[in-house]
């Protein structure tokens, strides 16, 4: 439901910072999964704790998506507000502090 819901955030994409990071992490974690669980089903030469890593390793990607997603969602929300480059009353740039 997550991913299928992905899209409608298509607005926030611009803002996220570790999109290759999480887009490395998937690519990882489709493409091991198959190969470990064969290996562990069929072959009998791996154990369930390779399995278990690459689960691992896609559930991360999914936690480091969604608070990139959420970090992108206040910056955007902060710039629209604020304008892409706000200054203080004395012409210093603000510096975001998420708290």
């Amino acid at each position: 439901l997550f991913l299928a819901l992905l899209p409608v955030w298509g607005h926030c994409f611009t803002y996220m910072r570790n999109s290759f990071l999480v887009v490395c992490m998937w690519l990882y974690s489709i493409i091991l999964a198959p190969v470990l669980w064969h290996l562990w089903i069929y072959f009998g030469s791996a154990n369930a704790n390779f399995f278990y890593a690459v689960t691992l390793a896609y559930a991360t990607a999914q936690i480091f998506l969604l608070t990139d997603l959420l970090y992108a969602f206040l910056r955007r929300k902060f710039h629209l507000r604020h304008g892409p480059a706000p200054k203080e009353g004395q012409g210093m740039p603000i510096l975001m502090n998420l708290k």
